[in-house]
């Protein structure tokens, strides 16, 4: 009965095309994860951060991986380096962290001359992942929590819930609170997507030049 085997090619049996053609694979793949997390991610906000970095990610393990493989010691002296670096980037959501792993899996994959099995594993979760991220949409809106500071006398409490009203699926008031110069409401909307997050905005913005307005993803309203 024959078995599937593989082995790894060592530095000095990667050619410049088959470099080539790793690093281009490489590229084309995080892309594709890329564009498939920005479409399927259920975060309105916190994917945007996340997304742009995978191409970047996968590249630089790329490289990292085609530098310490032909040498041992380069290997150790990742391994002191990693121990120094400390990532600020904060993980929010579980699939955020599954992608992260994803693009370093593909630099690894292909820094290691194994595009075929590479490839292939890739296509596979990647199915996967756009399955159950069909499957997993939200049933209605998200919910963020809106809070509004202006000093403008003439802009009034019922000026602002009126025009946030217009653009969003969801509205309550949570907290009203005013001083003799600055009033500051704290809405919680609905929205679903980041365009009617900024049209809300600019449309605040015509009560005035101080007008804050600060935006946060909260829970979901089911």
């Amino acid at each position: 009965m024959e078995t599937f085997t593989f082995e790894m090619p060592s530095a000095a049996s990667i050619t410049p095309l088959n470099f080539l053609i790793n690093i281009s694979l490489c590229a084309v793949a995080s892309f594709i994860l890329r564009n498939a997390y920005l479409a399927l991610s259920r975060s309105l906000t916190g994917r945007h951060h996340i997304g742009h970095i995978i191409p970047v990610l996968s590249l630089v393990t790329f490289l990292v991986i085609m530098i310490v493989k032909s040498s041992l010691a380069l290997s150790l002296g990742l391994v002191g380096a990693l121990s120094i670096v400390r990532f600020r980037t904060p993980v929010k959501e579980p699939e955020e962290l599954v992608v992260l792993f994803l693009a370093i899996g593909l630099g690894l994959g292909y820094g290691a001359g194994l595009p075929i099995v590479t490839t292939s594993t890739f296509v596979f979760i990647l199915a996967v992942f756009m399955f159950f991220g069909r499957r997993s949409k939200l049933p209605s809106s998200t919910s963020f929590n809106l809070i509004v500071e202006w000093s403008n006398e003439k802009c009034k409490l019922a000026n602002v819930i009126e025009e946030v009203g217009k653009m969003s699926k969801q509205l309550e008031l949570v907290k009203y609170s005013s001083t003799k110069t600055i009033h500051s409401v704290y809405l919680r909307i609905g929205a679903d997507d980041v365009s009617e997050i900024e049209n809300i905005e600019n449309n605040l913005r015509d009560f005035g030049n101080d007008l804050t307005v600060v935006f946060s993803e909260s829970r979901p309203m089911l």
